[in-house]
């Protein structure tokens, strides 16, 4: 009987919650909060001028109908429904691109789940205050204004609550409506996540991970009350004090989930059970030393005077036992090698653990271009291993990009999951700074437990595109303690007294002076200068662009005057059938000439639009080649045209970042695109089957990223415009594309701005990785 009681109360309960909510969503139906905000209010227009005052609420001020709620003015609850003052700033500020409409829409979301929970009576604490309303929407949409900015949480003891979105227009500032908000959000951080807990909206999963900070909290902090929601699951995620949405808190637990799993790190008290899913704990130390130490011979005519560390070695013994591990370095510093002798010592030491099946190797990057570099560097470095051919047959010279690799079904869905492991004992994922974290997370999730995986990339480097920096705070010095990560240290293409080694070491310190420095002994105004000096600085202010469009248009022109080779065997072909095999490999040679003459020089900008942009350099370049009738401006595709594939097309075997040229058929007398694949091999496609793609005389410093480049030329934006982006890794990304010569052309002033901003993401995967290692 009691029983039944209960689930008839029960169930009476979800009736009279589900009812509440539909009044509620009706409400906010009627009011257009949920499908328009406030930019409509009962169908009129709603504006917020400079001179509105935030008494002057006017029809912003939305009355519940319940006349016991209305007869309430007080304005300290939810239940009358006077709208919240910081949704009204909020719009103002979105009115004037401040923030944008998500972020203001996020906040009015937040404040409808307010309203639900409020209305259903679930709430089993104090009615929040109005102050704490406001802040509560305030930081909803801070958090959704960082993640824009490709933060994965909000640190609260990093925001600052008198400049929550960063500096306002005086008439912003002075505006009454941020000095009322700003006064009624000025709280501690200890309150601030004392009134997230108790808004119902947050879930702490503090205590989930053991912390020093979770353990510091005060006793009547430790279990905050939580409300029942008429939801599966709270919105938000606190940890520690990192604000999440659930989504990307996920993301990065399961991320640090599966690096606990490392033996090596003795998290678990049942390390020999979890270690028996590891074949290399059977390893002695003396087996691992004795098979790297024939893989190193040079490095025992190290000087153990001079203190010198062969860092590539120590990153191969460290990475052997261990199933997860990061192999970090500038460019030139040998990550390629390393993974190649590292693949060549576990193959050898898992032979007597398996002599028939051997290890299932996977190499894979984020993008097309960066897994045929991947995959031909790994060829190159084959060559130059003195290790037995059974073990060089071994190891794989293919690599795939993430979403091949995965199998993509729909919109981020993959055929690969959590659910369905990959089928590979070594996992190697080169260019893993530009690894997103969702993508690291879904391609982790898809690992088997018994694999190893192996990150390479630059610490250094750009971040990801999308939201997170993974490789970045692997590499904090928080978890140094881990021993993850090895760095290495020395660079066998820049010579550390040379002038690109130089000033990328003065760039990654933030010596802007000393950066200016060197750039002003290597000013120039002279195009002779610009193709013979390792190291150019075009100064815009002596008008001086013109000398990059001419350089790159005499680079163009050359590969015009390459490509007739290649146009005249074609036509050799045509008319001499019996050489035609002969003739093939002959064209095959020509092309690669010509992807081989690209890589020798490559204009990289930091934004698209604009004169010092994608598009204004490749509108200038197009045009000096129309004005030599050697294309037709207003055509699309034409003869020797570089492109650069901008998306996946998988049934095409083209990827993100593939380079292709326009070339014309000798036999056909047809416009056709040509990419040479990682293997060695052509592809050749219509120009009308093509995937999105650009023209790529000039390309961003993100695409760049997995790419190298004989002579690269970075141009920085033009004064004022898209300066936000400056930064000393879009400098240091560019100019390590350079393997020989390296030309900027920027006013002092931004190279200044960006040597001294330090790209920095919010992220509590270090904080979180550290805490669940304890």
């Amino acid at each position: 009987m009691t029983d039944n009681n209960n689930t008839n109360t029960s169930s009476q309960s979800q009736v009279a919650a589900t009812s509440t909510t539909k009044k509620v969503k009706q409400w906010f139906a009627d009011t257009s909060i949920f499908v328009q905000g406030l930019d409509f209010v009962q169908g009129k227009a709603k504006t917020i001028d400079l001179s509105d005052l935030a008494s002057d609420s006017g029809n912003s001020t939305l009355i519940d109908t319940n006349s016991d709620t209305n007869s309430n003015k007080t304005g300290n609850h939810l239940g009358n429904r006077e709208l919240p003052e910081t949704l009204q700033w909020l719009l103002l500020l979105k009115q004037h691109q401040v923030i944008q409409s998500m972020d203001y829409h996020f906040a009015c979301f937040m404040y409808g789940e307010l309203v639900i929970i409020s209305e259903s009576g679930a709430q089993t604490h104090a009615a929040l205050t109005r102050a704490e309303i406001n802040l509560i929407l305030l930081l909803s949409a801070k958090l959704s204004y960082d993640m824009s900015l490709q933060d994965s949480c909000l640190n609260l003891e990093l925001i600052n609550l008198a400049q929550p979105f960063g500096w306002l227009a005086p008439e912003l500032q002075s505006h009454s409506l941020t000095q009322n908000v700003l006064a009624q959000c000025a709280v501690t951080n200890t309150d601030m996540q004392d009134i997230l807990l108790r808004s119902g909206l947050v879930e702490d999963q503090s205590g989930l991970i053991e912390s020093k900070s979770a353990l510091a909290k005060e006793p009547q902090h430790t279990e905050p009350q939580h409300i029942e929601l008429l939801h599966d699951e709270t919105p938000l995620v606190l940890f520690q004090q990192c604000l999440y949405m659930r989504r990307y808190f996920n993301y990065e637990h399961s991320v640090v989930k599966f690096i606990s799993q490392n033996p090596s790190l003795n998290i678990s008290t049942n390390v020999t059970a979890k270690s028996q899913l590891y074949w290399f704990d059977a390893l002695s130390n003396e087996q691992v030393e004795s098979t790297v130490a024939e893989l190193f011979p040079q490095s025992q005519q190290l000087d153990t005077t001079s203190n010198e560390i062969d860092w590539q070695k120590q990153a191969v013994i460290n990475s052997i036992t261990k199933s997860f591990s990061v192999i970090s370095g500038g460019p030139g510093t040998g990550k390629t090698t390393t993974v190649v002798k590292l693949l060549a010592a576990l193959v050898q030491l898992y032979k007597p653990h398996d002599s028939k099946s051997g290890l299932n190797i996977q190499l894979t990057a984020p993008t097309g271009k960066a897994a045929q570099r991947l995959a031909e560097s790994i060829s190159n470095s084959l060559t130059n291993i003195d290790v037995d051919q059974e073990t060089k047959r071994s190891i794989p010279n293919k690599a795939v990009t993430i979403h091949r690799l995965l199998k993509p079904q729909g919109l981020n869905d993959f055929a690969y999951n959590e659910n369905n492991k990959l089928f590979l004992d070594v996992l190697i994922v080169d260019e893993a700074s530009m690894v997103d974290l969702s993508l690291m997370s879904k391609l982790l999730s898809a690992v088997p437990a018994h694999a190893q995986v192996i990150l390479l990339g630059d610490k250094q480097q750009l971040s990801s595109v999308e939201t997170g920096n993974v490789l970045s705070e692997l590499c904090r010095p928080e978890t140094q303690s881990l021993n993850l990560v090895v760095e290495l240290k020395k660079s066998y293409r820049f010579n550390a007294a040379g002038l690109i080694g130089r000033l990328a070491t003065e760039i990654n310190l933030g010596n802007s002076h000393k950066v200016i420095s060197l750039l002003s002994e290597h000013a120039n105004t002279d195009t002779q200068k610009l193709a013979a000096s390792e190291l150019n600085w075009i100064k815009p202010e002596l008008d001086n662009y013109h000398l990059l469009i001419e350089h790159s248009f005499k680079h163009q022109l050359a590969l015009i005057e390459k490509a007739k080779a290649f146009s005249d065997l074609q036509t050799d072909i045509k008319t001499d059938s019996g050489q035609a095999q002969n003739i093939a490999t002959k064209s095959r040679g020509v092309l690669n000439e010509l992807f081989n003459h690209l890589q020798q020089f490559q204009i990289l900008t930091c934004v698209k639009d604009g004169e010092h942009g994608i598009e204004g350099i490749n509108r200038h370049i197009k045009t000096r080649l129309a004005s030599r009738r050697l294309v037709n401006q207003y055509e699309q595709h034409y003869h020797c045209r570089p492109i650069m594939i901008s998306e996946n097309a998988y049934h095409l075997g083209l990827y993100n970042g593939d380079i292709g040229l326009q070339l014309i058929d000798g036999i056909t007398k047809q416009l056709m695109t040509y990419f040479i694949q990682a293997d060695g091999e052509v592809l050749t496609v219509a120009c009308q089957r093509l995937p999105k793609h650009e023209t790529v005389y000039a390309m961003t410093v993100h695409k760049s990223q997995g790419s190298e480049f004989s002579h690269v030329a970075l141009v920085l934006p033009e004064p004022n415009q898209n300066n936000k982006i400056l930064s000393k890794e879009i400098l240091y990304t560019g100019l390590t594309r350079a393997k020989k010569q390296f030309t900027l052309f920027g006013q002092a002033q931004e190279i200044q701005q960006a040597v001294n901003k330090a790209t920095v993401r919010q992220s509590g995967l270090s904080l979180m990785l550290k805490a669940n290692l304890k």
